[in-house]
């Protein structure tokens, strides 16, 4: 969305320019030839809205490597590209918010792999949407199933936040904890891996984690009056920091249980042929027809 960093400029006495001034900025991201560089310019310490902020004109050198306009009073400023002012100007405004409160849009996204019969592991990364895809394809050449990818909603955190998951339904960590936190950090991968497992193997492979935020709550105590006087006295009071957690969302996710392929080893055989040598003997009948006597000759 923004092609220059943002520029805050401003005097510690408060002291604006007299006259009309030159300020020149480096563009970081190359626009197309018919494209053009804007300036979007704000004297609001914490612009929230598209109303906060101006669009002025500005001026590309030949290289396109930056821009120059000119300014009457010191303020936040910050380029992006015409075509998409034009097009998204409360996108490029939810940018310039996200950086001036160094915040940057996430989701989390979800995998599942078996390790072995009873064991499978869950990894929870929070990651920026641009990047996930890159970050699915590594999880997968590490033995993730894709096929069991959730993402979560889109959220704005800041650096440093700390967020909470708390893991429901029949897929539970192996220790049996039930709570795991994560503090996202700017410019480094974020994620966790959990161990887990069935915790009733006659049900599915299926579970929930619930993602929490921690948030800082002030909370204004009345102290008690003490005294001779406290009758008249204001009423004192103290300012403490309380840690909450707020609800984000919650994932539903799935162990994909994998045909187990049972390979044999590899083994050349010697064909042996074995050739058995039997003995047949047939058993024949003899017979024996009458005898005439008369044409038997006696030797005298």
């Amino acid at each position: 969305m923004l092609t220059t960093n943002i520029v805050d400029i401003s005097m510690t006495d408060g002291q604006q320019p007299k006259q009309e001034i030159g300020i020149k900025i480096p563009i970081h991201h190359k626009l197309s030839e018919d494209d053009a560089v804007v300036i979007l310019a704000t004297s609001i310490d914490a612009p929230c809205s598209v109303d906060d902020w101006e669009v002025m004109e500005a001026e590309m050198d030949e290289s396109g490597k930056s821009a120059t306009f000119r300014i009457r009073h010191f303020s936040i400023y910050a380029g992006s590209s015409k075509e998409k002012v034009k097009k998204d100007l409360p996108g490029v405004v939810d940018a310039l918010d996200r950086s001036i409160n160094r915040q940057r849009k996430i989701e989390f996204i979800f995998l599942t792999k078996w390790v072995d019969a009873d064991a499978q592991l869950l990894v929870i990364e929070g990651i920026a949407a641009r990047k996930s895809d890159s970050r699915i394809k590594y999880w997968a050449r590490q033995g993730y199933n894709e096929k069991s990818l959730k993402r979560s909603k889109e959220s704005r955190v800041k650096n440093g936040q700390r967020f909470m998951f708390t893991l429901f339904g029949n897929l539970v960590e192996v220790s049996r904890e039930e709570s795991f936190a994560l503090t996202y950090q700017n410019n480094r991968d974020n994620f966790q891996i959990i161990n887990i497992c069935l915790d009733d193997p006659k049900k599915t492979f299926t579970g929930e984690v619930h993602i929490s935020f921690e948030n800082e709550v002030e909370l204004t105590i009345p102290l008690k009056k003490s005294g001779l006087f406290s009758c008249c006295s204001d009423q004192r009071v103290k300012k403490v920091t309380n840690i909450e957690y707020e609800s984000l969302q919650t994932i539903s996710y799935e162990v994909i249980k994998i045909k187990a392929a049972f390979c044999l080893p590899y083994a050349m055989a010697t064909s042996l042929t074995a050739v058995v040598k039997m003995s047949q003997v047939t058993l024949g009948s003899l017979f024996l027809g009458p005898i005439d006597v008369t044409k038997l000759q006696v030797p005298v």
